[in-house]
């Protein structure tokens, strides 16, 4: 547990283990589910494995856990394997179901349809190799359960301090933002969020 209010996780030592990791750097999802959350841990003492760092793949094997972020296809498959031959516990977090974008979606071609069949799949095979699976949605925790996942969790994105250091700016009323990916235009237009935030 890393400070999500309600969700029981994995119990790590308060300081000592070594963890791995790989993600995309190019997801801007990955720096909050899986980069912040490291971060932390480091900060409580563990020794956090980076992508990047001197033959960081080859030292995934020494790592006590490998937490993958949105990682699959066969290099993952067979990373995964060398990962379990060594004993080394995996943990993965997907926090997407592309299979699931609407074909009204200017990325679907992309991103949706057959792909994003085939995509989903390829995550599940992974799910199912991991010692624990997170996401944000029951829904999609769901999915990977009736995939064959063991140990899925749900733990909900949080940023508590991600924008407080912002300056902030003078101005009348309540300003809203929305961040999202390009597979939600769709999401916002029929879900009417913008009359929805003004209610």
């Amino acid at each position: 547990d890393i400070g999500v209010t309600g969700v029981q996780t994995c119990a790590l030592p308060i300081s000592g283990m070594r963890i791995g990791t790989l993600y995309d750097p190019s997801l801007p999802n990955s720096r909050y589910r899986c980069i912040i959350p490291l971060r932390a841990l480091a900060e409580r003492g563990h020794e956090i494995v980076w992508p990047g760092d001197n033959d960081a793949v080859g030292r995934l094997v020494e790592c006590d856990l490998v937490h993958l972020h949105r990682q699959y296809g066969p290099a993952t498959d067979s990373l995964v394997s060398e990962l379990r031959r060594n004993g080394v516990a995996i943990s993965y977090d997907n926090d997407d179901d592309l299979s699931a974008i609407h074909r009204d979606s200017p990325n679907y071609r992309q991103l949706g349809g057959l792909r994003g069949q085939r995509d989903f799949l390829a995550t599940a095979r992974v799910a199912r190799r991991a010692a624990l699976v997170t996401t944000p949605s029951p829904v999609l925790a769901e999915r990977y359960r009736r995939a064959g996942a063991r140990h899925v969790e749900v733990i909900e994105n949080d940023l508590p301090a991600e924008f407080g250091a912002q300056k902030r700016r003078r101005h009348a009323g309540l300003v809203i933002g929305w961040i999202a990916g390009l597979e939600h235009t769709v999401d916002a237009a029929r879900l009417g969020l913008s009359d929805v935030l003004l209610r």
